[in-house]
């Protein structure tokens, strides 16, 4: 942890910092492949770095009323972290959106471009939630299980089995993105499949449990995942079908 005045920076900090200029990168390579200029990912970044920021603030706030009911200014002190992943994908697509309408670009195939961004940056962030001790499943008696200081017993490493399936991701996406059937599938794929990542982890973590079975990470992600899906079956039927496809 390092302190610069007042305000400090941790592990999960900057490698939330790093995880943004490798997904940068990344992705201008990626919207060359798709036909737009390797500057836009510059043009759009902090917009949707921005957006994702309130967006997760936002989120993180909404989900821990109590913490901040006696300090509501400690809300803007997003330097002590808690920031909600599903908010900062909400405002970061809010920003797309709206910054692919005023430019006039086709919406679904810039944020195929971007979707190698979401991977990259969801590992980096669970590397440094492990780092911190942040998000720690269940006691376990698994050789990998971790323990962390004030946390009874051995627990779940859960933010690495995020990091490793975001690599895995990584890797689909990778490979995936040489044939695209349609604008929009690789970036509603790839929230379809962060949602499904959450449902599983979060089954880990039966101390955060918030309504009935499900932790308010599950919520979120059985919402992300529905509309993921209705997205995908849209943009599947607004897309024509190629003339040999149409002649059988």
């Amino acid at each position: 942890m390092i302190h610069l005045g007042p305000f400090m920076v941790t592990w999960h900090g900057l490698l939330t910092a790093a995880g943004v200029v490798v997904s940068a990168y990344a992705a201008r390579h990626y919207a060359r492949r798709f036909g737009f200029a390797a500057d836009i990912v510059w043009t759009l970044l902090p917009y949707v770095a921005l957006a994702a920021i309130v967006g997760g603030r936002l989120a993180y706030v909404g989900a821990h009323l109590a913490e901040f009911r006696l300090a509501p200014l400690e809300a803007l002190r997003i330097d002590r972290g808690g920031l909600g992943s599903f908010g900062a994908l909400i405002g970061a697509l809010a920003a797309l959106v709206v910054f692919a309408r005023v430019r006039r670009l086709p919406t679904w195939r810039l944020a195929d471009a971007l979707a190698i961004a979401i991977p990259i940056n969801y590992l980096s962030m669970r590397v440094g939630n492990f780092l911190i001790g942040e998000l720690y499943g269940d006691v376990s008696s698994l050789p990998w299980a971790v323990t962390l200081p004030g946390v009874a017993g051995a627990r779940h490493p859960v933010p690495l089995y995020d990091a490793l399936a975001q690599a895995a991701l990584i890797v689909f996406l990778v490979r995936r993105a040489r044939s695209v059937p349609f604008d929009g599938f690789l970036f509603w794929w790839t929230l379809f499949y962060v949602s499904v990542i959450r449902f599983a982890v979060d089954l880990l973590r039966s101390e955060w449990r918030a309504v009935g079975f499900l932790t308010l990470g599950q919520i979120g992600a059985l919402l992300l995942a529905a509309a993921s899906v209705a997205m995908l079956a849209r943009r599947r039927r607004e897309t024509p079908l190629p003339q040999s496809e149409e002649a059988t």
